[in-house]
């Protein structure tokens, strides 16, 4: 039998590995496989830490390549737990080499998983461009809880997260002042806000760090506790120049001899830098002081950022301050934000009538066939034809059913 996988596409794999609000493409996978700084890095991390006869859990195993080299390394039994649809190809790649009894895999968020033993090594890449990834930290947090036998170990240990004052290549600049130089002749200047408290993703070398880098939070996975973290900045300028806001990054100890780095200047991986730009560019000059606070947030599903910014001359004279959020950059209605007050007294629309009826079908009894045409018979007009209400009874069937 042929095995057929269809992943939808995310828009950046090094945000998402969450099955509801994205997924990796294939391609995507095998961009994270083949890069030698992460994937070396994580087999030799398991080749170090991993003991004959040991249990292993490895969390998002993706296409399960971790899970078969756990198994390679000696591992009698290893719990692969994958919210994605890929979950499906990692059982083939287990089959092909010869480690399907070996490998159980589970397709669930690993918060929503029971074990019937402890694991003696937790493997994870749950990693987006930092550690504050969607609500990765939480998961290990929680595996580590539940999981994990006493004198366990944990891949990685610990990751640091490292930052700097920096300027930036033109190229990432106009992430910032396409809003305001006018150089199509339209004024975009009502995006500034949106523009200057966005992160985003670049490319940066050392020449471009303004102080040296200082390490503001170190997340140690076998005592962290809370999935955020805030951190007070002490920056001092090492030469002259203009900077334009921090780029963050991370490195860690996949195992007490195995590091694994992002930083700027090092080989290039699927990792990218992070950048927090300031309000406006700051011209400084060497021994000005950049103090301020950074916190990411967990906030639902994902990170809130703030950073706050005051530049001081080496003499103590104020050059400029800045208070920024993340919060800032995104587009929320007033209609919106009326659906999600406490006294909102929310009334379904059609559609969501329609979706209370094929939900409260879902008996066991009716096929999905049966459902979709008794519902287009109960609400007409909602869908176009029988494949579209077919199709909206499946997709709720996939993501509510057993």
């Amino acid at each position: 039998m042929r095995l057929r996988i269809i992943l939808r596409k995310s828009r950046n794999p090094a945000n998402s590995n969450q099955e509801v609000k994205s997924t990796y493409s294939i391609h995507d996978h095998g961009w994270i496989i083949a890069d030698q700084v992460r994937t070396g890095g994580y087999l030799r991390a398991l080749e170090a830490v991993v003991k004959p006869g040991q249990v292993v859990v490895d969390i998002g195993t993706g296409v399960g390549l971790l899970a078969v080299f756990a198994c390679r390394y000696g591992a009698r039994k290893v719990y692969a737990i994958e919210s994605d649809e890929a979950i499906e190809l990692a059982k083939q790649v287990a089959k092909d080499n010869g480690c399907a009894a070996q490998i159980e895999f589970i397709r669930d968020h690993s918060t929503n998983v029971k074990l019937p033993e402890k694991a003696d090594v937790i493997v994870s890449d749950v990693h987006g461009a930092l550690p504050f990834h969607r609500r990765g930290l939480e998961s290990l947090i929680d595996a580590r809880h539940r999981f994990l036998a006493p004198g366990g170990t944990m891949i990685p240990l610990r990751d640091r997260i490292w930052t700097a004052a920096v300027d930036l290549p033109a190229k990432s600049c106009d992430q910032i002042t396409i809003w305001e130089d006018r150089r199509w002749g339209v004024d975009l200047s009502a995006g500034r806000r949106f523009g200057v408290d966005c992160t985003f993703s670049a490319r940066l070398q050392p020449e471009n760090l303004n102080n040296e880098p200082v390490c503001i939070a170190t997340l140690d996975y076998l005592t962290l506790e809370s999935p955020s973290v805030c951190a007070e900045l002490h920056l001092r300028a090492a030469r002259d120049g203009e900077s334009r806001g921090y780029v963050v990054w991370w490195d860690s100890d996949l195992a007490e001899i195995v590091p694994l780095t992002t930083a700027p200047g090092q080989p290039a991986s699927v990792f990218p830098h992070w950048i927090a730009p300031w309000s406006r560019p700051v011209r400084v000059c060497e021994a000005d002081q950049i103090e301020g606070k950074i916190c990411f947030r967990l906030v639902h599903d994902d990170y809130v950022w703030t950073w706050n910014t005051c530049v001081r001359a080496a003499g103590g004279e104020l050059k400029d301050q800045f208070r920024q959020s993340s919060l800032n950059c995104m587009f929320v209605t007033t209609e919106k934000l009326r659906k999600r007050t406490s006294q909102c007294r929310p009334r379904l629309q059609k559609t969501g009538e329609a979706g209370r009826a094929i939900l409260d079908l879902m008996d066991g009894e009716r096929t999905l066939l049966e459902i979709a045409r008794t519902v287009m018979q109960r609400h007409p007009g909602v869908f176009a034809d029988e494949k579209a209400a077919l199709q909206a009874v499946a997709e709720l069937s996939e993501k509510y059913s057993e």
